[in-house]
């Protein structure tokens, strides 16, 4: 009997041993998995964060990977009809032309808590009838809003272009993001460079 028990300890002391060396390979390959991550996207550890930024806690390497995969295949184009600033208003006679400015905001939704938002100001002319055509955009701004955890953006320039004879506004603007993330208790930065673009058209 005391032959049998050594045996059973024996057996269960090994399968401890084995499943611990197991868990300790497993995390080993995460660890290692997750450090290529990090030099791979040039992730650097930094000390200060922007005040109202908080960093995205990524716990594994499978989280960060996703995270870059959604940052990385996020949508960055919309389209915005204008009927608000757009609605139609008592015609003018075909000689003359109606000429105003107006604003318009276009919302890039990154999560359904979170979106960038592409604000411009532009002027338009009525052209003798009571649509009203683009004739350009003057001020340009853009910033995130909502939960946007970790992201810190910088407009660095906007470009602007009339399409469908002045019906549709085209607004791109191109800039810094910075993502801070925590991970194993170390904040990181990752810095990129994207474009967003905004059509307003008139309908």
């Amino acid at each position: 009997m005391k032959k049998i028990t050594v045996v059973l300890m024996t057996i269960i002391i090994s399968i401890g041993l084995l499943s611990n060396v197991s868990l300790g390979i497993i995390k080993s390959n995460q660890d290692k998995e997750l450090q290529n991550l990090i030099k791979k996207y040039n992730l650097k550890v930094v000390t200060k964060v922007p005040k109202g930024i908080k960093p995205l806690k990524i716990d594994n390497a499978a989280t960060l990977a996703k995270e870059i995969d959604k940052i990385k295949n996020a949508n960055k184009t919309i389209d915005v009809p204008t009927i608000p600033n757009f609605a139609p208003f008592p015609a003018l006679s075909p000689s003359r032309n109606g000429r105003g400015t107006g604003t318009q905001i276009g919302h890039i939704y990154f999560t359904v808590v979170c979106r960038f938002n592409i604000e411009t100001s532009y002027n338009w002319e009525t052209r003798g009838t009571e649509r009203r055509y683009f004739i350009k955009a003057y001020d340009v701004d853009s910033y995130t809003s909502g939960l946007d955890t970790g992201l810190e953006w910088q407009q660095k320039s906007y470009t602007s272009s009339l399409k469908d004879g002045g019906r549709t506004l085209s607004v791109s603007v191109r800039g810094r993001m910075e993502h801070y993330l925590l991970i194993d208790g170390l904040i990181r930065l990752w810095t990129t460079y994207p474009t967003y673009t905004c059509k307003f058209k008139n309908p």
